[in-house]
């Protein structure tokens, strides 16, 4: 529905051969990390040893919520981290950000603060379909400064880590790189249970929440055709 190509495999051995023949042809791997035979982790490990060229995006599918879990597949290779069950949404936010490609050409928007625009609209094509993602991004997390102002203040490490993570999955996908980047290290930060570097990140991340909050509204301000459109997948 999405315009994506997908291939699968039956096990990790035979998801190991395919890689070798055709990553070229790929943008993004879900690795499921229980597979029979090989599970994710080595096959990640053996595809990383024998990677030629561009190094390809990974994501692990788990079933584990775990930090530690997490841990262990970025540690075999990994490049994010997504746990069942997932809505939709959440896939697709994740598999766009690390599916991205440098733009090549002149930016066809002008650039907002902590909003790569031009970058974003190459995932997402259409500036109005682009704003209502936007829009539905403010909706959903524009309290997440405060609710991780939370989890840091009780010492709630996974659950801190992980709003961080969903975060900056979203904020990637958009192109709010300066969310995206200190959502990420807000992240390692409550993963490590280190409180100060916690702090010092979610200082950073509230700044640049708002500075994107200002950005969304100047993009909805241009855009005021889109502004009242329907909501997607809507006809």
């Amino acid at each position: 529905k999405v315009g994506a190509k997908v291939v699968t495999a039956e096990d990790g051995l035979s998801g190991l051969d395919w890689l070798q023949q055709y990553a070229d042809q790929l943008d993004v791997v879900l690795m499921d990390v229980q597979m029979p035979g090989l599970d994710g982790h080595e096959v990640t490990r053996r595809y990383r040893k024998r990677e030629g060229g561009r190094r390809l995006p990974i994501i692990a599918l788990s079933a584990g919520a775990y930090s530690e879990q997490r841990e262990a597949a970025l540690a075999a290779g990994m490049d994010d981290y997504l746990a069942k069950p997932f809505e939709v949404e959440q896939l697709l936010s994740i598999v766009r950000q690390q599916a991205q490609r440098p733009s090549e050409s002149a930016p066809s928007e002008a650039e907002l603060p902590g909003m790569a625009v031009a970058e974003a609209l190459k995932v997402w094509n259409d500036p109005a379909i682009y704003l209502r993602y936007l829009q539905k991004f403010v909706d959903t997390y524009g309290g997440s400064p405060e609710t991780m102002a939370a989890l840091l203040e009780e010492r709630q490490w996974a659950k801190a880590s992980a709003a961080a993570h969903k975060l900056a999955g979203a904020a990637g996908s958009l192109g709010l790189n300066d969310v995206w980047r200190c959502a990420r290290e807000l992240e390692n930060a409550a993963l490590a249970s280190d409180a100060a570097a916690a702090s010092e990140g979610l200082s950073a991340l509230r700044h640049a929440f708002a500075v994107a909050l200002g950005s969304i509204a100047a993009y909805g301000a241009a855009h005021p055709e889109a502004a009242s459109g329907q909501e997607p997948g809507q006809s």
